[in-house]
């Protein structure tokens, strides 16, 4: 909506832009194959030509809920729910199609890289701070949403992880690697998000940064000892923002109070 009322007084330059971003995303995909970069190229082309945001035809949405997350999950059941379904679907046919062309690479690439948007779009949601305080102590905060990710992903990860292991007998040892390596990597992110509340680009910078050192330090056996001691650093860091945020809150419950006892 911002970058529309930018370019009202230029309203070709806008489906260009969108078309813009969708190639630049669409990018790695001419890594993985030719004939998909060309699919994503051309949905690209038509979502931008037509200017679909701005299409007020269809006045109902499809709610998609999720009732086997974890009820108390507020990101998960958020905005995003339109989202995770979506790239689930994709996904799970992606699979297929790997399977059916027997290129286990297409199939581990499609499912890290749909998890990872997937992911980041509804960890990195941004709420508002009553969000963190409406659970008093950092202890229930840290507890909820550990686990609540941990539960979550879990769930929306296990089929297609599943479906991959018994499609690809062979390389059923990368893929039982790749279920812990995703799992550690979201609560990272979640920890990187709460870090550095509330800026979303910092945790965005900071996590992509960690990655990619994570990445380098993994070709060495040497190097996975640090990884480890990267998630406990990032941990008390993440704590220490929690903390301060909801030591504010209290601090000014305790002064209210204090002055209606007066």
């Amino acid at each position: 909506m911002d970058k529309r009322l930018f370019l009202k007084q230029y309203p070709k330059l806008y489906p260009l832009s969108i078309f813009t971003d969708c190639f630049l995303l669409s990018l790695p995909f001419a890594l993985v194959n030719g004939y998909l970069w060309v699919t994503a190229v051309t949905v690209s082309f038509v979502y931008s030509a037509l200017d679909l945001p701005a299409r007020h035809a269809i006045k109902i949405r499809p709610v998609l809920p999720s009732p086997l997350f974890m009820k108390s999950s507020y990101l998960w059941h958020a905005q995003q729910r339109y989202l995770l379904p979506v790239i689930w679907i994709l996904i799970a046919i992606s699979i297929v199609m790997a399977y059916l062309h027997d290129n286990y690479n297409l199939g581990i690439v499609i499912l890290a890289g749909g998890s990872l948007v997937g992911f980041l779009a509804t960890i990195m949601e941004t709420e508002e701070i009553d969000f963190i305080r409406m659970y008093i102590n950092t202890k229930h905060f840290t507890k909820r949403t550990l686990l609540e990710t941990l539960y979550n992903t879990t769930l929306y990860l296990f089929p297609l992880v599943v479906m991959l292991f018994i499609l690809f007998p062979v390389e059923r040892m990368v893929t039982l690697l790749f279920f812990p390596a995703i799992l550690l990597l979201n609560v990272q992110l979640l920890w990187t998000k709460y870090a550095f509340y509330p800026s979303a680009l910092l945790a965005g910078v900071i996590f992509f940064s960690g990655l990619l050192f994570q990445l380098v330090l993994s070709i060495t056996l040497y190097g996975l000892v640090i990884i480890p001691v990267y998630t406990v650093v990032l941990y008390f860091i993440f704590l220490k923002n929690i903390r301060s945020i909801i030591s504010v809150d209290e601090t000014g419950i305790n002064a209210v109070l204090t002055q209606r006892k007066e």
